[in-house]
């Protein structure tokens, strides 16, 4: 299965890699910008979306996340890409209430699953 992860917390994508490195194929990513380019470049069985990234971890303003997770999940609702699955693991409830709303309004398919370091292989 291959599965792409944004997330920019070190810790988080190290228990992700070790729980998956070895039944899957992951890409991980840290900034919109990858998560992008990485979507532009193939299809994905699963994508797993973070909200909150650096600089701009708990912030809530509307139409001020074009450094978050909800700027992936606009650029998936605007161009339709191939995948099964969508997975956001955000911590933020605001974040990933929004970012699902967006992504389902498109027509995806997409659950959310806070992240947990101990629960954490696909």
């Amino acid at each position: 299965m291959k599965i792409l992860f944004l997330d920019d917390d070190h810790s988080r994508c190290g228990a992700f890699h070790w729980a998956n490195k070895d039944t899957h194929d992951l890409t991980i990513v840290h900034t919109v910008d990858e998560a992008i380019r990485a979507l532009q470049d193939g299809s994905w069985d699963i994508i797993s979306l973070d909200h909150d990234l650096e600089p701009q971890h708990y912030e809530n303003l509307e139409g001020k996340h074009d450094r978050s997770g909800m700027a992936v999940a606009e650029w998936i609702a605007e161009n339709a890409p191939d995948i099964v699955g969508i997975i956001i693991h955000s911590w933020n409830p605001w974040g990933a209430a929004n970012m699902a709303r967006v992504l389902v309004d498109a027509g995806f398919s997409c659950v959310r699953r806070e992240f947990n370091h101990q629960k954490c292989a696909i």
